[in-house]
């Protein structure tokens, strides 16, 4: 993993285009990029390790990462702002699964003792912004949950497998 260094006018354009922050007003937009960074990851490098204290909010920025679960794989996603380390920030866990660079990635994290130490007014509403998106994303990710679930118990009720 190395640091990469972008201006803070690269960064405000970056957090523009993730679709979880670019509705954030200007104002919060940029106290993210005062307090995000930007890293990059070889083919291999773990990003977020199973089972460890995961500090950080992810956004995949550039690059193909790999999501698994014991050992399994899950999925894969590609660039495009995908976000990572949202349970982390609301429960306080351990990381429930592991994401690992397939190939040279970006991403963009925010750490979460760096949004907990907000503070005033207009601080107090970017952190409500931050927990009203990785609410919405969890929210998205149990709705998709419960309907393969249905389809799954669909398919077992038939015998079909």
């Amino acid at each position: 993993m190395a640091q990469t260094a972008y201006d803070k006018v690269k960064q405000l354009e970056i957090i523009g285009k993730i679709p979880y922050l670019k509705n954030f007003c200007y104002e919060d937009r940029k106290k993210l990029a005062e307090i995000g960074y930007f890293n990059s990851y070889a083919p291999g490098d773990l990003i977020i390790e199973q089972g460890q204290l995961n500090l950080s909010l992810f956004f995949l920025i550039r690059g193909k990462v790999d999501i698994s679960m014991d050992e399994k794989y899950i999925l894969s996603f590609t660039g495009g702002g995908q976000i990572f380390g949202e349970m982390s920030l609301l429960s306080h866990n351990l990381a429930t699964a592991t994401v690992k660079a397939q190939n040279e990635v970006v991403m963009m994290g925010i750490n979460i003792n760096d949004i907990h130490q907000l503070t005033g007014p207009d601080h107090y509403r970017l952190q409500m912004e931050v927990y009203k998106s990785v609410s919405e994303v969890l929210a998205n990710k149990l709705i998709n949950t419960n309907s393969m679930t249905k389809a799954f118990l669909a398919d077992s009720s038939t015998g079909d497998l």
